[in-house]
């Protein structure tokens, strides 16, 4: 079985032009010293689980169930099913709420 995957992404502040981007114009952000991190780990049988703040979630990988929360790393996931060998956890920490307004630059 393969080793766990960790990747991080600083978060992202928009000083101005939040809704201007999306009128195609131009924004200016900067990055923050506070990270959102995901790890991967490879499971033997054929599911799906997440777990952060939010919740836990679990799936046949076959057919993953809609979940509001995690519909974002649900679509991700179904993006790249075909190269799932068997099935992952997904654990996602943060070192900011997802209340704050601050976004992953990833």
């Amino acid at each position: 079985m393969r080793e766990s995957i960790r990747v991080s992404a600083p978060g992202k502040l928009m000083l101005l032009g939040e809704h201007a981007v999306l009128h195609g114009k131009h924004a200016l952000v900067c990055a923050v010293d506070q990270r959102l991190r995901l790890t991967l780990t490879p499971k033997p049988d054929n599911t799906l689980t997440i777990h952060s703040e939010l919740g836990t979630y679990t799936s046949a990988l076959t057919h993953l169930e809609a979940d509001s929360r995690f519909r974002f790393l649900i679509a991700a996931c179904e993006a790249r099913i075909h190269e799932f060998p068997s099935g992952a956890e997904l654990k996602v920490e943060s070192d900011f709420s997802h209340r704050v307004g601050l976004g992953s630059s990833a």
